[in-house]
């Protein structure tokens, strides 16, 4: 009896290869809705993006793409709860730069790895950050502000959302760089970092291309330096650090799609292949365009590894400044 049950499975197994039948998931996912999470406060460029990509996995999959904010703990909350959930797909996360390149290296205690513990599956969009100071500020470019700052040790200033974010790294890096000495200012948000720095409170600060532009074209601020690897459309006339001399440092939000470690191959192909496709449609990219997010040309991309070319560069700069999260 044995015998004869053993070999009707052999067979049916054999029947099924060639026949072309996979396995269940990579032939019914998505069979039923799909959560988009984020982890920070709807109306932001992370939960934007998510909305305008779900609204699009949607209609490709046929299966209700629900985006809900999980905010709280600088991102940390939204990462835990997907560690935490099954490796099926039918969870997922938007994750900008600080939760998964910079969180890392602030927090000691952190939840997760970044690495070991999720599935990379895409890389949605980026943004562009610029370097700005108020227009009663002498310096023109980098070198010109590096000597400024030598000349007034301590009192150059610059602004961020707040201490550990994207914006008082890369100033920090700054003072590293040029060996100056210029005074961290945080605040409770963007808004009144540039509200300070219109007023001429603070010297300068680095902010997303598009919060910052109207006030480089009415003439209240000059953009100094574009930390990408190429110039920005918005502003084709910003040289970037590279172009003035400063070759080893980038600070571009990035935002990936990444679900827990261990979902079934098939499915994060499935994923993926959808998601890039949903990324290139015209009409999604002009979307993106009105925040300042540009996803990047389609083709294969070795996410782990950018992964973890980000994380060294950002831990790098953390270390040395001796940056602690609040």
């Amino acid at each position: 009896m044995m015998d004869r049950r053993f070999w009707i499975a052999v067979a049916c197994t054999v029947i099924a290869a060639f026949s072309g039948v996979g396995p269940v998931y990579s032939q019914s996912f998505p069979s039923k809705p799909v959560r988009l999470i984020t982890g920070f406060p709807a109306g932001g460029p992370t939960d934007l993006m998510a909305r305008i990509l779900g609204e699009k996995l949607q209609a490709t999959w046929k299966q209700p793409v629900v985006v809900e904010a999980k905010p709280g703990a600088s991102g940390i909350v939204s990462m835990e709860l997907l560690k935490n959930a099954p490796p099926d797909g039918y969870l997922l996360l938007v994750a900008p730069t600080n939760t998964l390149g910079v969180n890392p290296h602030l927090f000691p205690k952190l939840p997760y790895d970044p690495v070991r513990d999720f599935t990379l599956i895409a890389r949605v969009a980026d943004m562009d950050n610029l370097l700005v100071v108020n227009a009663g500020v002498s310096a023109k470019t980098l070198q010109e502000l590096a000597a400024l700052a030598r000349s007034n040790p301590s009192k150059l200033t610059f602004g961020s959302p707040a201490n550990g974010s994207q914006a008082h790294i890369a100033g920090e890096f700054l003072n590293l760089h040029y060996s100056v000495k210029m005074t961290h200012v945080p605040y409770k948000g963007v808004a009144p970092a540039v509200n300070d720095l219109l007023g001429g409170q603070i010297t300068m600060m680095f902010a997303t291309v598009p919060t910052v532009l109207p006030h480089v074209r009415s003439g209240k601020l000059r953009a100094i330096a574009l930390p990408a690897r190429k110039r920005n459309a918005s502003i084709p006339d910003v040289p970037t650090f590279a172009e003035q001399g400063v070759v080893d440092f980038e600070a571009v939000t990035w935002f990936l799609l990444i679900g827990p470690a261990g979902i079934p191959a098939e499915t994060v192909a499935k994923i993926r292949a959808d998601s890039i496709a949903a990324l290139q449609d015209p009409g999604v990219r002009e979307k993106f365009r009105t925040f300042g997010a540009e996803s990047p040309a389609a083709g294969a991309e070795d996410l782990d590894a950018f992964l973890r070319a980000d994380l060294a560069r950002w831990g790098k700069v953390i270390r040395a400044a001796g940056i602690k999260a609040d």
